[in-house]
């Protein structure tokens, strides 16, 4: 095209020969000027357009190893989740058998503090009751012993009655004889009732001892169970929220997108480094 352009520029030169030489010098000169110019663009383009060119292999390879960083990348992170997951895993799966083994152990406790405790209630039933049955029968001896003391005092008036009749000394010291040995016999009958009371009031005083104690350890074991069952439902809501903690961090495991990360451009790699 340069050297068509200065063929005609020649042409034109040549025909027009009535030229003043000076003229024809300065034209002559600048149509050289102009075709060291056309050269010179024509150099520069080239060049422009193989630097374009090469700019475009290397954004091709760029875009290319960019996607290939992107794929190892992700291809990385998944191991590494996969191998952070069977970490967890394990260890998720030693306090599991850690928190059932402590279930096991507070379930254990439990059953037997609430064995104790059905035991210690029957005991205090039972102490409660030969309580109450002491109590009636010392109640029936107080009476016996009321009814005995009273027919004591009958008799007792009678002999005095008696004895103040002197003028039938005969029949009535018989009589006399006999009321003093039914008055021996109440006496001791009356005594042996109050022994029988003292020895019934020291065995209620005995059972209720027992039955103070009872009550204190029933409530202690009351205490026990109650504290036992917080420690159970606490080990318990722990275990569920550890089950929760497995299935969630196995939810969260990355997509495996290495059949996308080649359809990336540049830009989104730039975006994802940066």
């Amino acid at each position: 095209m340069l050297e068509r352009g200065g063929r005609n520029l020649q042409n034109k030169g040549l025909s027009r020969s009535q030229c003043h030489p000076q003229t024809c010098s300065s034209l002559q000169s600048q149509h050289c000027q102009v075709l060291e110019d056309l050269q010179m663009k024509e150099t520069q383009l080239s060049n422009i357009l193989m630097e374009n060119q090469e700019l475009q292999l290397k954004l091709e390879a760029l875009r290319e190893a960019g996607a290939e960083t992107l794929k190892n990348a992700a291809t990385r992170l998944l191991h590494q989740h996969q191998q952070q997951a069977q970490e967890q895993k394990e260890m998720y799966g030693e306090l599991k058998k850690v928190l059932q083994t402590h279930i096991m152990e507070l379930d254990g406790k439990i059953c037997a503090r609430l064995k104790h405790l059905n035991s210690l209630e029957r005991k205090l039933q039972d102490k409660q009751q030969k309580v109450y049955e002491i109590e009636k029968l010392t109640e029936r001896m107080k009476e016996e012993q009321t009814a005995l003391i009273t027919k004591r005092n009958v008799i007792e008036h009678k002999i005095r009655c008696k004895l103040s009749n002197v003028h039938k000394p005969g029949p009535e010291a018989e009589s006399l004889r006999s009321h003093k040995i039914e008055i021996c016999t109440l006496g001791e009958k009356i005594y042996h009732l109050d022994d029988m009371i003292l020895a019934q009031s020291n065995k209620i005083h005995f059972y209720l001892q027992q039955i103070k104690l009872l009550n204190v350890d029933l409530t202690a074991q009351e205490n026990a169970v109650e504290s036992l069952t917080e420690k159970l439902h606490a080990v318990q809501a722990k275990n569920e929220e550890l089950k929760y903690m497995v299935e969630f961090w196995h939810s969260q495991a990355p997509k495996n997108s290495a059949g996308t990360t080649a359809t990336w451009d540049y830009g989104s790699l730039q975006e994802v480094y940066l």
